[in-house]
């Protein structure tokens, strides 16, 4: 009886530390305008934001998977919409499945676009603002059908502003962010707001800040009881 008893609870304590190890586990898809490696506006290859988060997860050993393939370089949001629907696959890896197994998934869009409108000498504000907020409805769009499929933690970034001496577009940027904030908390996504990150060229120090701030929030989102 007690030898019967010893092993009963020899298997419940290794199903016990089983399931400890998996449930700390993270798999973490990078998606959108968020790649491992980008190329910057000298032609230098350059770490992403992603990269830094991963390395982040292996160094604590609770990465079971990065998946980055999904995530390219300037990518707008119809880009990713389509690349969900159509379910793209990298090797025996399809969009959709990731989604659903990601513990973590960060997420950014490019805004080139918008970029392009306030670098425009002739440039019309009311236009762009008007432009942002169709940008914006988009966005809710990605977001619910995202939402579809992952259940879990989700990083939406912002984006940065190089408009220091622009204040007119600066303010557009504010205006960007504060409608990105609006939108993720629609959609029980966690904002990272990197306005902080004001210069003209994203350098390997400029994404390796951003990596930190959104390191520090998938932390707490992952490993705060």
């Amino acid at each position: 009886m007690k030898k019967i008893v010893f092993m009963i609870f020899v298997v419940l304590m290794v199903i016990l530390i089983y399931v400890a190890n998996v449930d700390r586990k993270v798999y973490y898809l990078a998606l959108g305008d968020s790649s491992k490696y980008i190329i910057d506006s000298k032609g230098n290859k350059v770490k992403g934001y992603s990269f830094y988060v991963q390395e982040y997860l292996k160094e604590k050993k609770v990465l079971e998977k990065y998946v980055h393939e999904f995530a390219l370089e300037n990518e707008r949001i119809p880009d990713l919409m389509n690349a969900i629907n159509d379910n793209h696959s990298y090797k025996k890896i399809t969009l959709k499945n990731s989604l659903i197994k990601a513990d973590l998934v960060t997420l950014s869009v490019s805004i080139e676009d918008v970029f392009a409108k306030l670098s425009d000498q002739n440039i019309n504000y009311a236009g762009v603002y008007d432009y942002v907020d169709e940008l914006i409805l988009d966005l809710e769009k990605l977001f619910g059908l995202i939402r579809e499929y992952c259940k879990e933690n989700i990083l939406f970034i912002g984006t940065y502003n190089p408009y220091n001496n622009d204040s007119n577009a600066a303010d557009v940027i504010y205006y960007i962010n504060e409608k990105y904030k609006s939108a993720c908390k629609k959609y029980d996504i966690k904002f990272v707001d990197i306005s902080f990150v004001s210069s003209e060229v994203l350098n390997n120090d400029r994404y390796n800040l951003i990596g930190q701030k959104v390191i520090k929030i998938s932390d707490k989102v992952l490993f705060s009881a």
